[in-house]
């Protein structure tokens, strides 16, 4: 009777009669193929171990658990080309990997990425020393299913080693039989999708993603593969606010979670949209979509609400009726004059309720970003962010505004770093109301921007100023107050709500930050933002 278990060497003849002495019958290349294709319900078990002695021991222990019933063959290989290539060519059950392979660390770990990356299906254990344990921790996040020290390798604790490998196996293969219609649907989803299970672990990824990870440099997309621990990953590239939301899904706190959140990608920012959903079946999990809205954002900053607190809201209610009334009553009066009127007074007719009810959605879009202003107990998070970013973004944005109207915007950016804490699409608001009312309230002339940093203070400044009609003295205490509007401005510009403003000064407060004004009529304004960097600067 043939020993059950079999070992395919690769190596110098002399090592092969070594091998075939002490474990029986050896098979080597297109002979051991063809035995394969007859034996399909054996163990075939990869060893990449380059120590011989312990490669030997490592075989000696398989060839202790195996039985007639229950039959292992190995593959012994002390190379990392010649474990790539038969892990491409044969279907192994699992692999042993002995770390380190060379005196380079990363050698083994990129090797083991490789292979988890060419076969997914076959899982992979890491064999270790007591001293480098910290190598096992890092060999999951590389793609281990598992690590395990050598010196305490025994018969049994092999067995349930490879039992527990052969078990995954099989249930990947199941799922890719039985779910081959559910992998075409997961690819058609118009979302960049990956799963996680239980602990946070990617274990698979659609075309989408694969997709998003060749378009981006950031290292949260780039590095979020199969087989990463998606929270560490996120709490290790900065992201902790998204760590925390994808443990509270996990963890049953929440049934779902979203953030919105900004990439510095080379001369642009990129704003993305984060949702995690908890997956409903037993053994949990979750599915992590991650969305480019930058042009979605680029489309809303005018219009869009914002998650900061105002003190008294209520107060203005009368202001606020009085300011949907005014073009209301407009429109009213402007269509019962188009059912009496020529046609060529229905044009003009119609061109100026036209122009009252742009001025109405205007109205109604500055008044829901107060009112959510408002609102307490809000879910998103303070995250990083690259401040200076946003506001060479915006200046970007109102380059045309302002070359239209024949002025000339420039930009003036100190020595970072400029990032705070904060709520990017907020602070992005901010600066586009300071922006574009400099520009609007600016006949001719000039409007600059500055952002320097103050380490001393810990604090940076942002100042735009204009060469526009100014403020009057008695005028300034009430600019930031809702829908107060200069006399002069107002003849200047008929655009213009009379919120922005005081979003902006709601803004700056909510960020810990503080805001001053100095003006002079016909000789323009200053605004200077001061807000709190993150920390200071690495020498």
């Amino acid at each position: 009777m043939l020993s059950p278990i079999k070992l395919i060497p690769c190596g110098c003849a002399a090592r092969q009669m070594t091998w075939d002495m002490f474990l029986g019958t050896v098979y080597i290349g297109s002979e051991f193929i063809g035995k394969m294709a007859m034996i399909p319900d054996e163990i075939l078990v990869l060893v990449l171990e380059t120590d011989e002695d312990v490669g030997g021991h490592i075989t000696q222990l398989l060839s202790n658990i195996a039985t007639d019933v229950d039959p292992i063959q190995i593959s012994w290989v002390q190379s990392a080309e010649a474990a790539m290539e038969q892990l491409q060519q044969l279907p192994f059950t699992a692999v042993l990997i002995g770390l380190p392979l060379t005196q380079t660390i990363g050698d083994g770990l990129n090797l083991l990425r490789q292979m988890r990356q060419t076969r997914p299906d076959v899982p992979i254990v890491a064999l270790v020393e007591a001293e480098t344990m910290g190598l096992g921790l890092q060999a999951i996040e590389f793609g281990a299913h598992a690590y395990f020290p050598r010196h305490q390798l025994t018969p049994p604790m092999l067995r349930r080693i490879i039992d527990r490998a052969a078990a995954r196996k099989a249930v990947w293969q199941e799922a890719q039989a039985e779910g081959s219609l559910n992998r075409v649907v997961f690819d058609s989803l118009p979302a960049n999708v990956a799963v996680l299970d239980g602990e946070g672990k990617i274990t698979a990824v659609n075309q989408d993603w694969l997709h998003l990870t060749t378009t981006t440099d950031d290292p949260f997309i780039t590095q979020a593969k199969p087989g990463v621990n998606l929270p560490r990953l996120c709490r290790q590239t900065n992201y902790h606010a998204i760590a925390q939301g994808i443990e509270d899904v996990l963890t049953g706190r929440k049934i779902k979670f979203t953030l919105e959140y900004p990439a510095q990608e080379e001369e642009r920012i990129v704003w993305y949209l984060i949702c995690v959903t908890a997956l409903r079946w037993p053994q949990g999990g979750a599915v992590f979509t991650c969305q480019e809205i930058t042009e979605t954002v680029a489309q809303q900053i005018q219009i869009s609400t914002y998650e900061t607190e105002i003190a008294d809201l209520r107060s203005q209610f009368v202001a606020t009726v009085h300011e949907l009334r005014t073009p209301l009553t407009s429109i009213n009066l402007y269509l019962d004059l188009i059912g009496r009127a020529n046609p060529q007074k229905q044009q003009h007719y119609l061109s100026i309720v036209r122009q009252e009810t742009n001025r109405m959605v205007q109205n109604v879009n500055d008044i829901l970003v107060l009112s959510r202003l408002e609102e307490k107990g809000s879910e998103q998070q303070f995250m990083p962010v690259d401040f200076g970013g946003l506001v060479q973004y915006v200046v970007m944005l109102q380059q045309p505004v302002a070359e239209a109207k024949g002025l000339a915007l420039s930009l003036t950016l100190g020595d970072g770093p400029f990032e705070m804490n904060g709520r990017a699409r907020q602070l992005t608001r901010l600066i586009t109301n300071l922006i574009a009312n400099a520009i609007r309230y600016t006949e001719a002339g000039s409007v600059h921007v500055e952002l320097v940093r103050d380490d001393a203070a810990n604090q940076m400044r942002l100042t735009v100023s204009d060469s526009g009609i100014g403020i009057a003295p008695e005028m300034l205490p009430h600019i930031f107050e809702p829908f107060f509007r200069t006399p002069r401005a107002q003849q200047v510009s008929d655009v213009g709500t009379g919120l922005g403003l005081s979003i902006v000064q709601k803004v700056v407060h909510f960020h810990n930050g503080s805001i001053h004004v100095s003006s002079e009529m016909g000789k323009g304004s200053v605004f200077q933002v001061w807000l709190p960097v993150a920390g200071k600067p690495q020498a």
